[in-house]
């Protein structure tokens, strides 16, 4: 009896904490990614047909993969259906070791979709005195505020097309009553 509620429990908490299936999933920055600071970078995600809507867009940093900690919003109120966002990343950012993004649909936050760990090269020939934990918020708050770039045309093999109904069998024909 103890196990399946032990069992419940674990199955329940990994379910609210796991990303949503099917959301927003984001392709790039890719695996282990080194992103220049300073520079400008597309973000790119495929929109997702089941939840329509704005998102928000974060920025998550860290020691490692398993330390990633919300840093400060990048853009809010983004077109999900854009399925791309233009970041300027700021050019004091780069100091810790492991970076990532969040993608979280505004009208349910529980919604959700994670990057995978990237890397951001600091601009070396910026110093800066600030700490790690003031530096990133800082920096990309006021991305927040600007309104996001026009979204750029999508290639047409990423739209998905509805695909045709089949066709409803023929009546019975009676040939000689």
């Amino acid at each position: 009896m103890r196990f399946t509620s032990t069992a419940a429990i674990l199955a329940l908490a990994s379910s609210v904490f796991a990303q949503t299936p099917g959301f927003d999933v984001i392709s790039k920055p890719t695996k282990d990614e080194v992103i220049p600071a300073g520079s400008t970078y597309l973000i790119d995600w495929e929109p997702s047909s089941n939840w329509t809507g704005t998102v928000t867009i974060d920025l998550l940093g860290g020691p490692d993969q398993a330390g990633l900690q919300l840093l400060s919003a990048i853009a809010k109120s983004v077109d999900s259906a854009a399925g791309e966002y233009s970041w300027v990343v700021d050019k004091t950012i780069g100091k810790l070791k492991t970076y990532g993004i969040r993608i979280s649909l505004d009208s349910d936050p529980t919604i959700f979709q994670y990057s995978f760990p990237f890397a951001i090269q600091s601009n070396s020939s910026s110093s800066s005195s600030s700490s790690d934990s003031t530096a990133a918020p800082t920096s990309t708050s006021t991305a927040a505020t600007s309104p996001p770039p026009a979204p750029r045309p999508r290639p047409s093999p990423r739209r998905r097309r509805a695909l045709p109904r089949p066709a409803r069998p023929a009546p019975p024909l009676h040939w000689l009553d």
